[in-house]
């Protein structure tokens, strides 16, 4: 399976490659966010922040 099989499917789902790839990269980020936040020092960090 290659980069084109994966556009042409979810080009049969709806939507242009483009939102797929914006959809991509924001499931991506999230995750990455939800995997940062998992870790006490950094919720910690981040309220000191917010609320300092």
């Amino acid at each position: 399976m290659n980069a084109a099989d994966v556009t042409h499917g979810l080009k049969i789902l709806g939507g242009g490659t483009k939102m797929w790839v914006g959809v991509l990269v924001f499931a991506v980020a999230c995750s990455a966010v939800c995997l940062w936040l998992n870790d006490p020092k950094n919720r910690q960090s981040l309220r000191d922040g917010l609320f300092a």
